[in-house]
């Protein structure tokens, strides 16, 4: 692999662990604020999330996701275009194996 190739792969597993971090915390902080609003699941005596705390986890990952949707997306685009742009790269593998 070539040392561009290389730096773009790495670029690329850059920003696509931002990313992945994001998410992380965005669920991270939206399951905390349904176990403050509804409570622990074990203190209600229960085997795991209900219906309600999965509605309230999912409604605060979502108000959470649209504060960061800019960042985001940005995120997003530029990994599309690294992908896209190491898919468009030559590979030189040809000129290797002709060696």
């Amino acid at each position: 692999m070539s040392d561009q190739i290389s730096r773009m792969v790495r670029a690329l597993t850059i920003n696509e662990n931002c990313l992945a971090t994001i998410r992380r915390a965005i669920e991270g902080r939206a399951e905390a604020f349904a176990i403050e609003v509804a409570g622990s699941p074990k203190s209600r005596g229960g085997p795991g999330w209900n219906a309600v705390d999965e509605a309230i986890f999912t409604r605060s990952a979502a108000k959470l996701e649209a504060e960061r949707a800019g960042e985001i997306d940005r995120l997003r685009r530029k990994i599309a275009r690294q992908r896209l742009a190491l898919a468009d790269f030559p590979s030189g593998r040809s000129k290797t194996n002709s060696d």
